[in-house]
């Protein structure tokens, strides 16, 4: 402290324990030594100072209320830090309730909204709050809130530091009697800003605000004392003959005070003055241009320094209050740091008195405020653009800042069934729902050494022939219905034994077609996967093949798990790809079976069958992502064996997984398309009222002899079909075994009779 800083603090203590000291506190004479020591003029009682701004100027109050309001608004929340470093919530009734009314002023108890505006306003307008704790604080350690006496918010002017040694020891309390009161540090919760010319008092924002405050308040009464002078001023009688007599001074005065009177009276009453005089009237004035200019001017340099956005000074015709809105900008920049900075440190360090040992946080929760969750719904909009564009949930939430709660398959990224990687030569390496053409893709032809003339296809003959017309369904599905393959071991395809009624073939055909985006949206799901496994394990053996020199070494001696791809993450994105299919199938489904019986109803899935479900099928899936790791591990060891380059196991590994993508890849998705039907229209059979359910075939050139045997087979809703000799609920079954399930396109149809075979 300065030199005549000691002396002004000297002064003041010395002041306040004389008996004239305490008569001057009790006339409120503090404000007076406040206002000394602050440097301002003590003597100016001109009226012309701005010495209570809260309550003369409005945009002063309004700055800080425009602050505090968000503040004693939103829900204040207490966490305790667990040994691993994790927030839970604390469930403390009396905590709670304490911090609902913690404070006290001569009136009676605080509720926390006044005790917050209270805060607030003394660290906008002062630079610093304190918060006295009374003597049963310190002897009673750790008992309940209920028990505790309540916060005393005190003025600022009214608290005086105590030195020794050059550093801060306790502090000495002034209250509204006069009566002094010594604390120890441990009794004062004291918040500031901070302030590079005191190490202990705070620097507050008004100060910066005093020239713009004070000359609003001065324009202000400028104005008023304006408006009350107008009109009103007196008249003017000049005599431009020279200065009239003391009669004549009379007669004048005498005769205007009766013509005013007159006036108010509403009567109408002549003046006539003899000699040279003349009687002016006053003209009403008003502030010009520049004047509002300057006040409109002042009144946005205190909200700035107050930390609340210009423009809310301002009269607008609408107000925004997404991301964009100055409201965004007030609670984030201002109200938040302020809330979970000093206020919240303060709580906390209070809170901290009722719960030995643990450790508490405290939070303003601005989650739920009205501006936040605009924010959030415009946040979430572009969290869905961002997930439709393959960024998975979690690092999308992470960017957006959302806290979106951990979830099963957050951390996979999607996109459209029908999107594919892009391949080195800028076409796609394998379109939705098609084979790879004959001699895999160009990248494959250019990379197999043993490639023959039908890998050298042009980019043209190859998207010529993926642009063929689509074929019907029967062509479609004839190669991989209802069987293990499209041909029996023999080489010829297998036939049914009846002959097929066209009106059941319409019927079979009808019911495919209405699978067939759920077969692709399933193909779709395991092709993408199988891609990101297909380019993880051609990047580790790229990587491989950079550290092998050119021409002293043309194999590679390494273990095939070197190359492999992660199969817990191909694992988990299969399951959760296939998840959102099933939930998606099941509602189509069992929507379509309503509309077949005529059921109007709206269909909804038990969720206990969803979830029954989907857990047997991802055991199922599980064990086909093994499968795969094992097929493209095993061709790996081989190719290792036989000491194979880089460039042949390139080869090699894209040639098995197009194969997969060929081959497993349709016979999942068709497996899977029929158990989720099969379970879907089961449950919404029951719903609908249907009594009986028939076994309808497929009718392609390839079915099963014991599928064939079914065909027609009627039984009550609740039995199961014989099938093979094996009891299955529907076709597809997952209870039946692969022989009787897998590449099955058989369906359960609603009948009215038993003996009916429509």
């Amino acid at each position: 402290m300065s030199f005549f800083g000691s002396i002004k603090q000297s002064f003041a203590s010395a002041l306040l324990s004389t008996d004239t000291g305490q008569a001057l506190v009790q006339k409120s004479a503090l404000s007076w030594v406040a206002a000394w020591l602050r440097g301002d003029d003590p003597g100016d009682i001109s009226g012309d100072r701005l010495t209570r701004p809260f309550a003369n100027s409005v945009w002063v109050q309004r700055a800080i209320k425009r602050v505090s309001e968000p503040i004693a608004a939103v829900p204040l929340d207490f966490y305790e830090l667990t040994a691993k470093g994790k927030e839970v919530e604390i469930s403390d009734p009396e905590l709670v309730a304490f911090w609902e009314a913690p404070a006290i002023d001569r009136s009676g108890p605080m509720d926390r909204a006044d005790f917050i505006e209270a805060t607030v306003g003394w660290l906008k307008l002062c630079g610093e709050s304190f918060w006295i704790l009374d003597d049963s604080w310190l002897t009673q350690r750790f008992v309940k809130p209920s028990t505790r006496a309540p916060i005393i918010v005190a003025r600022p002017e009214r608290m005086e530091p105590v030195i020794a040694d050059n550093k801060l020891i306790g502090w000495v309390f002034t209250d509204a009697g006069g009566q002094r009161h010594q604390l120890i540090k441990d009794q004062v919760v004291h918040r500031k800003f901070w302030n590079p010319y005191d190490d202990i008092r705070g620097l507050a924002e008004f100060t910066s605000a005093r020239v713009a405050s004070e000359a609003d308040y001065l324009a202000g009464k400028f104005s008023l004392n304006l408006n009350r002078a107008n009109g009103d001023r007196g008249i003017i009688a000049v005599a431009k003959g020279g200065q009239p007599t003391d009669v004549q001074q009379e007669q004048i005065t005498r005769a205007l005070r009766e013509k005013a009177i007159a006036a108010r009276r509403g009567d109408f009453k002549p003046l006539f003055l003899s000699g040279d005089v003349e009687i002016e009237d006053p003209k009403v004035s008003s502030p010009d241009a520049n004047f509002v200019a300057a006040r409109l001017e002042n009144r946005h340099e205190i909200f700035i320094a107050f930390g609340v956005p210009p423009s809310m000074a301002d009269v607008a015709a609408s107000y925004s209050i997404g991301q964009a809105s100055d409201r965004y900008v007030l609670i984030v920049e201002t109200c938040m740091p302020l809330a979970n900075g000093k206020i919240s440190g303060a709580i906390e360090a209070i809170s901290k008195m009722f719960l030995a040992g643990r450790t508490v946080r405290a939070r303003f929760n601005f989650n739920d405020h009205p501006i936040m969750q605009q924010v959030r719904s415009e946040r979430l909009k572009s969290l869905d653009s961002l997930w439709q564009k393959g960024m998975p949930v979690r690092e999308a939430s992470d960017y957006l800042g959302l806290g979106i709660p951990e979830y099963s398959g957050w951390e996979i990224g999607y996109v459209p069934y029908n999107v594919l990687p892009v391949g080195e030569a800028g076409l796609p390496e394998q379109l939705p729902g098609e084979e790879q053409p004959p001699g895999g893709t160009p990248d494959e032809a250019a990379n197999d050494e043993n490639g023959d003339a039908a890998a050298a296809q042009t980019i043209e003959e190859i998207f010529k022939a993926r642009r063929s017309p689509v074929r019907n369904i029967e062509q479609a599905f004839s190669a991989r219905s209802c069987s293990h393959g499209s041909v029996s071991r023999n080489g010829e395809a297998s036939t049914t034994t009846k002959d097929r009624d066209p009106k059941r073939v319409a019927l079979a055909n009808a019911h495919l077609a209405q699978r067939k985006p759920t077969i692709a949206a399933y193909k779709s799901k395991f092709t993408a996967e199988l891609m990101k496994a297909r380019r993880e394990t051609l990047a580790k053996l790229a990587k491989q093949n950079k550290t092998v020199e050119a021409g002293v070494s043309t194999s590679v001696r390494a273990a095939a798990a070197d190359f492999l791809f992660d199969l817990n993450k191909f694992k988990q994105g299969i399951l959760a790809g296939m998840r959102n299919v099933a939930l998606s199938a099941m509602q189509t489904a069992g929507e379509q079976l309503f509309q077949e019986v005529g059921f109007d109803d709206p269909f909804e899935m038990p969720s206990e069958v969803a979830l029954q479900y989907l857990h047997l099928r991802e055991n199922r899936l599980s064990d086909a992502s093994d499968e795969v790791y094992d097929r493209i591990k095993t061709s790996l060891e081989q190719g290792l064996r036989e000491g194979e380059s880089i460039a042949k196991l390139t080869s090699r590994v894209k040639s098995e997984f197009n194969d997969i993508g060929r081959g497993d890849a349709t016979r999942i998705a068709m497996t899977e398309t029929s158990a989720v039907y099969g379970v879907s229209r089961q449950v919404a059979m029951k719903e609908a009222g249907v009594k009986y359910k028939q076994w309808l075939t497929s009718g392609l050139p390839n079915v099963r002899p014991a599928h064939t045997e079914a065909e027609e087979q009627t039984v009550a809703i609740d039995e199961p079909f014989l099938v093979g000799g094996e009891h299955l609920m529907h076709p597809g079954d997952p209870a039946g075994s692969a022989g009787n399930v897998i590449n099955c396109h058989c369906v359960s149809i609603a009948v009215a009779k038993k003996e009916s075979a429509s």
